[in-house]
């Protein structure tokens, strides 16, 4: 399938879609879209414009509308492809919104979704290795949006396939920015094995706030010792491991009520509470709003804001029309 209808205006189709390669072929990518690419394992040679670069898996390579991009050779297998219209995360998100000097004020403001390792000119940072874990979320996310995508289950079928785009988008931003955090350093409190082994629990956990996260669970997985990554967390994040997966979860909960139209339960299952009424209540406690409050408000506010947004361009055009003609 490629596209969905735009829920406001059913004659407009969003472009999304969703690709297994066993062998990645740049011939079979749709045009004027951006790509999100996984490559399970192999290495490519390729052409982004006119710069030659190498693929290896695991990796995830994150191209804009903009990009000519074809593989010269080698073999890259395993792959998995978004192509979708930044439309698809928000209606409001077309392609030169997204390059305007205002757009970073509008993400701080609405929450929008930076897309910067697609926006990058920076070819360094467009692709990156990804560990296991965070390659089998990403696949894993991509089969649901295939699914939801595929069968249309139910009436949400488009903002579950959306929201699981949400999660990978989400991991990449932390990811590009290395809002994990920062490289392990020499003179630190702690040894660079030990920093390194804490960025890697960091980004497991972010990979499974679906799932009951605990010290006990993360010393079993990692062999850590439990004292340690609680000082860790203090020292690195001033916080409990309590605390960030609150704040974590919070986040992620905030991103599907603004985006989406998952209602409580869905929204709870996919944030490892144990019901709506939990969820709630937690949502409560973290912003003094219930889900259903802070998502009116900030769907309304959304709104205003982009109708006035749209309404100064009209008027600049218009300015400048009658000074210099049409």
């Amino acid at each position: 399938m490629f596209g969905i209808a735009d829920k406001r205006n059913s004659n407009i189709i969003v472009p999304v879609k969703t690709c297994y390669m066993d062998v990645l072929n740049t011939d079979e990518l749709p045009r004027d879209v951006f790509h999100l690419i996984t490559i399970g394992s192999g290495t490519i040679v390729a052409d982004v414009d006119d710069k030659s670069c190498h693929f290896s898996g695991q990796s995830v390579l994150c191209l804009d509308e903009r990009r000519n991009f074809r593989v010269r050779a080698g073999h890259a297998t395993d792959v998995k492809v978004v192509s979708f219209s930044p439309l698809f995360l928000n209606i409001n998100m077309k392609p030169e919104l997204l390059r305007k000097p205002n757009y970073d004020m509008l993400c701080d403001i609405h929450a929008f979704f930076q897309l910067s390792p697609f926006l990058t000119d920076d070819l360094n940072k467009m692709s990156f290795q990804i560990c296991e874990d965070t390659f089998r979320k990403f696949n894993a996310a991509i089969d649901q949006m295939e699914k939801n995508l595929a069968s249309q289950p139910d009436w949400y079928w488009s903002c579950r396939a959306r929201s699981h785009f949400i999660d990978i988008i989400n991991i990449l931003e932390r990811v590009f920015h290395n809002y994990y955090l920062p490289e392990p350093q020499e003179d630190s409190l702690y040894p660079v094995k030990l920093q390194t082994d804490f960025r890697e629990i960091m980004v497991y956990i972010n990979n499974h706030l679906n799932e009951k996260v605990t010290l006990s669970g993360l010393f079993k997985r990692f062999l850590f010792n439990k004292n340690k990554m609680q000082s860790m967390f203090h020292d690195y994040l001033d916080q409990s491991l309590q605390e960030y997966l609150n704040q974590r979860r919070f986040e992620e909960a905030t991103y599907y009520l603004r985006f989406t139209g998952l209602n409580g339960d869905e929204i709870a299952d996919r944030l490892s509470f144990s019901g709506s009424s939990y969820f709630s209540r937690f949502f409560v406690r973290m912003c003094g709003q219930s889900p259903e409050e802070f998502r009116r408000e900030r769907v309304k506010k959304r709104m205003t804001d982009m109708n006035e947004l749209h309404e100064i361009e009209v008027e600049g055009r218009q300015f400048r029309e009658s000074l210099f003609g049409s």
